[in-house]
């Protein structure tokens, strides 16, 4: 008698239960359909179920499980099951009032986290490249832009005239710009410092050195150049690394000791850069299957991920110089085009051929978010955290607009114009919520925040006699 009790009370919790999980399920049914767009749809939904109409889930949830689902149905998140968790403390410490990215939600994401809310922005600046502008990075401390490009140069540009000239434009207190638009030299100090000359083929990637004044690239063909930047004669490096294949990504371990390359070859090198004495992983089943997309490094140094055109992503620890971690699909088997640590070491922000941006943790192996909306099919783009890592921006090749994500909910919060064709790089500041983009259309712009209801005239300068039109663009 007791058992047929505790029988039925079991059965009764079962039905309870799985009541409990359609009635979940129906909502997330309703708020997908109002995230799509079908209010009609969503209600005839909410009729037919007896549910009442709430938001309680966050946006595209439902979309991004079922997407979580194809995976393991595919096998994709296998990788879990022999993952090797990854726990890494920040260097520098992240501080008490910093903001960083820290995801505390439950599986179905009923706590949303903090629910930033973007400023406007404005174009600043606007530079011009005689060529397609494939990258523009910051430098650590925030001070300078570097940017290269399918002309052969690479660029430098001082932030602090940049907005130094803004400033000066907002204020209207001296007439600076001619009768065409453009800031010239004789007007202003110029943001453009130096033009470096010394590839022969497009430059890939650049990279500064975060201790000394070294600024280095990389380039098809198949050279690494040093360039330091302080001296206003220099237009060529001082030194360089010979590769066998295309050089594609550059990044500096946080010491400035060593650094990692990543060429069209699927083998990785790390250079002692004091020697140049090259390592690559001994085991064979370590290396990618094919060329390398991009790198980085973990804050702390000790670890540094990798991203291929075979589709997978690989964390590597580099005192043993072996894979720790593989993800073999992580975008559905597309190219992966970006990879980006959190500043807590707990994330990797991963972009691909998908058209798919994704969130991966760390410790666990498995994938946190999804954030959608953003055509990436045909070119390898980018995709960044904001400075405070409250939103991710990546771009649209269909639209050539920046978009722009909330990073705990992954809704899509604006989408940004400035562009004519594909934007190829987008780099956030590490001081202040600036971001710079690199375009197919040479262009390299500054945007910043702005109070909303300003109306403000970006600076626009012309480099090396190639005519930049001055945007004039409210965001």
């Amino acid at each position: 008698s007791t058992q047929s009790t505790w029988g039925a009370l079991e059965r009764t919790r079962m039905a309870t239960t799985s009541a409990l999980s359609r009635q979940r399920l129906y909502q997330m049914i309703y708020q997908q359909l109002l995230d799509d767009g079908f209010p009609t749809a969503a209600a005839a939904v909410a009729e037919a179920t007896v549910i009442q109409g709430r938001r309680d889930f966050a946006p595209h949830r439902l979309a991004q499980l079922v997407q979580r689902a194809i995976l393991i149905e595919k096998g994709s998140t296998a990788h879990t099951e022999s993952w090797t968790p990854i726990d890494l403390q920040p260097i520098p410490p992240v501080g008490i009032e910093e903001r960083v990215l820290d995801l505390n939600c439950d599986e179905f994401g009923d706590n949303q986290g903090d629910q930033s809310v973007i400023t406007e922005m404005r174009i600043d600046f606007t530079a011009m490249h005689k060529g397609a502008c494939r990258v523009a990075r910051y430098s650590h401390d925030g001070q300078w832009i570097a940017t290269g490009s399918a002309d052969t140069t690479v660029k430098l540009l001082d932030v602090r005239q940049i907005f130094a000239a803004t400033e000066r434009n907002d204020s209207q207190q001296q007439e600076a710009q001619s009768e065409d638009g453009v800031l010239t030299a004789m007007d202003v100090e110029k943001p453009l410092v130096r033009t470096f000359l010394d590839h022969s083929s497009r430059v890939n990637d650049v990279e500064f050195h975060p201790r000394s004044s070294i600024l280095v690239s990389a380039s098809r063909d198949s050279t690494i150049k040093f360039f330091d930047y302080t001296k206003a004669s220099s237009k060529r490096s001082f030194r360089h690394i010979q590769e066998t294949h295309e050089a594609r990504c550059v990044r500096f371990h946080p010491s400035g000791d060593f650094l990692l390359v990543g060429t069209s070859h699927p083998m990785l090198r790390l250079y002692d850069v004091n020697t140049f004495q090259c390592f690559t992983a001994a085991k064979m089943e370590d290396h990618h299957r094919a060329g390398i997309n991009q790198i980085r490094f973990s804050s702390d140094g000790s670890i540094f991920a990798s991203c291929s055109k075979d589709g997978s992503i690989k964390l590597w620890d580099l005192v043993s110089n072996t894979c720790v971690n593989t993800i073999p699909q992580a975008h559905l088997g597309a190219d992966v085009t970006s990879i980006l640590f959190s500043r807590n070491n707990k994330y990797l922000l991963s972009a691909g051929k998908d058209s798919i941006c994704r969130l991966w943790d760390l410790f666990t192996g498995t994938q946190l978010r999804a954030y959608t909306g953003a055509q990436q099919q045909k070119r390898s783009q980018q995709v960044c955290f904001s400075q405070s890592e409250d939103f991710i921006l990546s771009s649209d090749e269909a639209s050539n607009l920046i978009i722009v994500w909330n990073a705990r909910t992954g809704e899509t919060v604006k989408s940004l114009p400035g562009h004519t064709s594909a934007i190829r790089h987008l780099s956030a500041s590490p001081v202040d919520d600036s971001f710079v983009t690199a375009s197919d259309d040479g262009g390299v712009r500054l945007f910043c925040p702005t109070p909303i209801g300003t109306s403000v005239k970006p600076t626009s300068i012309a480099s090396d006699s190639v005519a930049s039109e001055p945007v004039s663009m409210q965001i």
